[in-house]
């Protein structure tokens, strides 16, 4: 019978399904021992700064994502720690059998494994690829739904009338771009779809306002802004992308969700006290992010990726936010150890933890 199965194992060169096999696993074990490691530093930081921690969260989910590309730029370093994926052994044979078989004018061939070790091993990289293939289709889908908020957007533009709320929000938004030294073009618009405020794409980012920011204060609508463009210096929408490659190609690892969980924890904290740190006064900053969560119409159930402001853990950010202080300190060691995280990351790209396989000597027949 032909199974689909038979037909790729038939269809693969020789030996290219354990290539791909071996480089998967080879990036799957170095991406998880940086992973590992940027959860141990995390959680030496839990007294710092969400900044911190996100700084680390970005380098070790991006790095993961990298590991594959850097194993093959830096030299090698052979620590042979763990057993080879393919040996080409032979079966052991006692005593007895051998003797059987010296007796036997022709010796009977050795049972063939290579077709079942290749059928295997065909499936275990088809099902990394299709898990792969379906957290795409997923990040497709949820782009073309932010593409839906965006096109059905109306975009707040000047108008002749300088005391309009078209005026007044632009006027917001170029004052809060010069602030924090954003060049980049942004365009703002609203939407009746968008759960909360939000913010999505690179080279040309968006913010979407609610229709429900109309009658919000103009303190309000400031640090909504505020919030939005701190965003959008940071970058996050791009780190936010590369996080979710980095779940797509290693999906099968548990620890890059959990990164990528404390990586969208962290980030909105680290929004936080970046609008803090530009003057805002936790109380007032905590007393509208409140209110713009409580006024909202119906839950944030907003695509993956976009970067919003509301979320889910609001309880712990209001805590962080009251208790926010500035600290010098911080930066210091969120450069330390995002230094020893990347020394870590080239360290372990370089090594080959793999044993060299068995060469079988050639028959002198």
């Amino acid at each position: 019978m032909n199974t689909p199965l038979a037909y790729l194992t038939s269809n693969v060169p020789d030996g290219a399904a354990q290539t791909a096999l071996s480089f998967v696993a080879d990036s799957a074990l170095k991406s998880g021992v940086i992973l590992l490691a940027a959860i141990v530093f995390a959680a030496l930081l839990q007294g710092h700064s969400a900044r911190a921690r996100y700084t680390l969260w970005c380098v070790a989910l991006i790095g993961a994502l990298a590991i594959p590309v850097v194993s093959l730029v830096v030299p090698t370093l052979d620590v042979p720690l763990m057993p080879t994926l393919f040996d080409s052994t032979p079966p052991t044979l006692s005593g007895a059998s051998l003797e059987r078989l010296a007796s036997l004018e022709t010796a009977p061939a050795l049972p063939e494994l290579a077709p079942a070790l290749d059928g295997t091993t065909i499936a275990l990289v088809s099902a990394w690829v299709v898990g792969i293939a379906t957290i795409l289709l997923w990040l497709a889908a949820s782009l073309s739904r932010a593409g839906t908020y965006a096109r059905h957007s109306t975009r707040v533009r000047p108008g002749t009338d300088p005391e309009s709320s078209d005026a007044e929000w632009l006027d917001l938004l170029n004052e809060n771009r010069r602030l924090l030294s954003i060049h980049r073009e942004v365009t703002l618009a609203r939407s009746t779809e968008v759960p909360a405020p939000m913010t999505w794409g690179l080279f040309r980012p968006q913010i979407l306002i609610p229709t429900i920011g109309e009658v919000w204060s103009p303190e309000r609508r400031r640090v909504v802004l505020l919030h939005e463009l701190v965003h959008i210096r940071r970058r996050d929408w791009m780190v936010q992308m590369l996080a979710h490659l980095a779940c797509a190609v290693y999906w099968f690892n548990p620890l890059v969700w959990i990164a990528q969980r404390q990586l969208n924890h962290d980030r909105e904290l680290a929004c936080d006290e970046g609008v803090l740190a530009l003057g805002t006064r936790p109380s007032t900053y905590a007393a509208h992010l409140l209110g713009v969560t409580r006024s909202l119409v119906r839950a944030t159930n907003a695509p993956v990726v976009v970067v919003q402001m509301a979320s889910s853990h609001l309880s712990t950010r209001l805590e962080t936010i009251l208790g926010w202080e500035p600290s010098r300190a911080t930066g210091v060691v969120t450069r330390a150890l995002t230094l020893l995280l990347v020394g870590t990351l080239i360290t372990f790209a370089a090594v080959d933890p793999w044993r060299a396989p068995v060469v079988l000597p050639a028959d002198p027949r």
